[in-house]
């Protein structure tokens, strides 16, 4: 080994080789994980070849792992210059640390850009790149069609334009002969500069770079795209189409078998997660008998104030954990979601006949819970032992139960993701909770947050169990300490709860009616939402140049047009960012080792480039069908 990370010795073409195969390794590094990448460099060293002489190869190497000549030679050229190559390394290793570790600032301001985004203030710059161009074909009926290409080539693209479900910031127009909308002003890429000069098939001749537009040009005039356009020109007869062929209904399946189906399909996930709703009503086992032990009926009496309070910290403590018990469905639903998603934009029901299963066939799992929590925590607590007041703090739990679960699935419809979920989720928890009226009394909230104290449902649950408890004789035959008051009055005032009997069917109704509301919110934000996650890609100025530089000998429109202003944000139609471009332009340049030496030394001798890495041949192939069967494994217990 001669020297590390020193400068190349060869022509400029070859060195363009080396750095290639450099470029692919260091593409394959940054796939390693955090560990591994962190302590992964590149080393060059020169071996002798028989024809072209010395050669540069790179190899990955450890660099904890080292031998002391190797580690001798990186240290000295790291540091050769001081004032150049120091900074240099420390540049490329936070940018290093930057990519496996995002900074909070970075992170700040990506919400912050979005957010300004949203009014319709762009920081970023914008402009115009082609993705799909003059693309055209023939998709023939009872036909399997291939689409290949390269990543960030315009395949989803072009598979979204022919479902017409583009996104709306795509200028879209109509193809000649096509009614439905598709895309036509974006270029697909074929192959990039880089990458075409390996497939250069005549060797005599000096290679030149040939564009995209000479690629469509040349494929016009030639016989196979000739035959296209003239099958294009002829307008399709549609007297020959199957009477089949077009939908006159939105769903092909009647509703109530669509119903019926989610209905069979949501009763077969509750069945595959037992687990879950066992687990669940064995926490509410263990969590009753911790709260009976607690407020034990024994070291409880009903004599003063302060006793009445002890009462209604135990109904606020009960209303709490039951509030929480559906918790569970947020994960649930957002486990669900990208499933859903799916189904919904391919038609295969209405949103409503996936809400209503899910809402229906909970209702027997709270009531069992609610059952198993009255059973043990009512009368162990010592509440008050009338029949009818029992049935109807039973009544309260089961409400407060579906009122929790609707207003958990409704966050998981709106946030539709964990992340925002747990935040949107806590956030509307603190807000439920603080304007509930028990954390605070209502006559110590501010007069302008009184709105948020009649629009919490806690206040409702909070007061309906509240009068239900104090409303009892053993409270209301009691006078307060002061003499004059009965004692449940007193309580009721302390708290601030309305001293009415009224109040408990009043909370009753109200939690009710949350119930209906979240689910019926719950079913609009399936309906109208889209998932997260598909943002527009963003490419760097680097990258930008790039492409230009690729359509700089094209006489056609270019493919990247930037617009004079400079307050646009950057927009393109492929889901891929730039990193994936970037590192796709790099896995495409292979390794030069691989080609022959007879066939390198007439190449190198011809000014020609080296064939870089395999060639796979490419052979036109048709594929026919007979007899095709299709089986999915049934799950035990399931019979059709």
């Amino acid at each position: 080994m001669e020297d590390v990370f020193s400068g190349s010795r060869h022509s400029r073409r070859s060195s363009g080789v080396d750095e290639d195969e450099e470029a692919l390794k260091w593409a394959a590094i940054e796939k390693l994980p955090t560990y591994d990448r962190l302590r992964t460099s590149i080393m060059q060293t020169f071996v002798d070849h028989e024809i072209v002489g010395k050669r540069v190869e790179h190899r990955a190497v450890d660099v904890t792992k080292l031998d002391m000549n190797d580690r001798q030679k990186f240290i000295d050229m790291l540091f050769k210059v001081t004032e150049e190559d120091n900074e240099k390394f420390l540049r490329k290793f936070r940018n290093r640390i930057d990519k496996a570790l995002p900074t909070l600032p970075n992170v700040a301001r990506n919400i912050a850009e979005s957010a300004l985004g949203m009014c319709g203030i762009r920081l970023a710059k914008r402009t115009n790149l082609t993705i799909l161009k003059d693309a055209s074909g023939i998709i023939k009926p009872s036909r399997m069609t291939l689409l290949l290409g390269p990543p960030s080539s315009g395949k989803t693209t072009l598979l979204l334009a022919l479902a017409d479900k583009l996104d709306p910031s795509l200028r879209a127009t109509a193809v000649e002969g096509v009614e439905s909308s598709l895309i036509t002003d974006y270029t697909l890429k074929v192959t990039s500069k880089k990458d075409q000069e390996q497939y250069w098939a005549d060797r005599s001749k000096p290679y030149r770079y040939i564009t995209v537009t000479e690629f469509a040009n040349r494929f016009k005039r030639f016989h196979v795209g000739m035959r296209l356009e003239n099958e294009l020109s002829v307008p399709f007869d549609k007297r020959r189409s199957h009477k089949a062929a077009l939908a006159l209904q939105k769903y092909s399946v009647p509703k109530m078998e669509l119903l019926k189906a989610c209905w069979d399909k949501e009763w077969l996930l509750i069945k595959r997660n037992s687990f879950l709703y066992v687990f669940k009503t064995v926490q509410i086992i263990i969590v009753a008998i911790i709260s009976a032990t607690v407020f034990l009926r024994t070291e409880l009496h009903t004599r003063n104030e302060q006793d009445g309070a002890v009462y209604v910290g135990a109904l606020i403590f009960a209303m709490i954990i039951n509030m929480f018990n559906g918790f569970s469905e947020l994960s649930l639903m957002i486990s669900r979601l990208p499933v859903f998603y799916k189904q919904r934009d391919l038609l295969f029901h209405p949103v409503w006949t996936f809400t209503l299963p899910t809402f229906l066939l909970r209702v027997p799992i709270s009531i069992l819970e609610s059952i198993v929590w009255m059973v043990i925590t009512y009368y162990t607590m010592g509440f008050a032992p009338e029949a009818s007041r029992f049935f109807k703090n039973f009544f309260l739990v089961f409400l407060i139960q579906q009122m929790a679960a609707g207003l958990f699935r409704l966050i998981a419809g709106i946030c539709r993701t964990m992340i925002i979920a747990n935040t949107g989720g806590a956030l509307t928890l603190l807000l439920v909770f603080l304007l509930g009226g028990f954390i605070v009394p209502k006559r110590d909230i501010p007069k302008w947050w009184e709105w948020g104290y009649w629009v919490s449902p806690m206040t409702y649950g909070f007061n309906a169990f509240t009068v239900n408890e104090i409303y009892a004789p053993r409270w209301m035959n009691k006078l307060a300490t002061d003499g004059n008051t009965t004692l449940g009055i007193a309580v009721l005032r302390n708290f601030d709860v309305p001293n009415d009997r009224n109040w408990y069917w009043i909370g009753a109704a109200a939690l009710l009616g949350f119930t209906v509301l979240f689910n019926i919110l719950f079913t609009f934000a399936l309906m109208y939402l889209n998932p997260l996650g598909k943002p527009q890609a963003t490419i760097s100025e680097e990258t930008a140049n790039e492409l230009e530089a690729e359509d700089g000998g094209s006489k056609g429109e270019p493919r990247l047009r930037r617009p004079k202003s400079s307050k646009d944000s950057l927009s393109s139609a492929d889901e891929n960012n730039s990193r994936e471009m970037a590192i796709r332009r790099m896995s495409s340049r292979t390794n030069p080792n691989g080609m022959s030496r007879n066939d390198s030394s007439v190449e190198t001798a011809n000014g020609v480039a080296p064939k870089r890495g395999m060639v796979l041949p490419f052979t036109p192939l048709a594929m026919s069908f007979d007899s095709v069967n299709y089986y999915v494994d049934m799950p035990p217990g399931v019979f059709i």
